[in-house]
């Protein structure tokens, strides 16, 4: 590198343009716009039925706890959902239940069924304090359609 005495300090010279230069000069515009698209495709997510999460009490016996399955419906012109709960992942080995929307009257023995508005709280009895659970709810609309399921961790 040049310098160029000015004073006592020396100023460096800047180097010509680089191949890198030049390039990046040449396509900075193209790949912005490629960035965009790619971020905007990846920010794209499809319109879930439900969402849904569990509760357990602070209460602890025995290693059990009351425990209550939260679903949020999108929409609330249905005819029935199903909650699924397991202890590993794609199983619903601790409980897997259809409920039909707004008729809580053939639950099985120690489940309630609340609602207000789009959230419904179903109080599913005592279950184990695993580590982990893996959740689920889908719905079925009014033309008796199953959506896909939501599936929490």
């Amino acid at each position: 590198m040049k310098t160029i005495k000015q004073g006592k300090l020396p100023l460096p010279i800047a180097p010509r343009a680089t191949w890198f230069n030049t390039f990046f000069a040449q396509h900075f515009w193209q790949g912005c716009a490629a960035l965009f698209i790619v971020m905007n495709f990846s920010t794209t997510t499809v319109a879930q039925d439900a969402t849904a999460s569990l509760q357990f009490d602070s209460v602890i016996v025995n290693n059990l706890s009351d425990c209550s399955f939260i679903v949020e419906l999108t929409d609330t012109t249905i005819q029935s959902f199903e909650i699924g709960l397991g202890s590993e992942r794609n199983t619903t080995n601790v409980l897997l239940l259809e409920i039909d929307f707004d008729n809580a009257t053939n639950l099985p023995s120690g489940i309630t069924y609340a609602r207000s508005g789009p959230l419904i709280t179903l109080s599913i009895g005592q279950k184990p304090r695993l580590d982990y659970y893996y959740g689920q709810v889908r719905v079925k609309n009014a033309q008796g359609q199953w959506g896909e399921p939501y599936r929490f961790l």
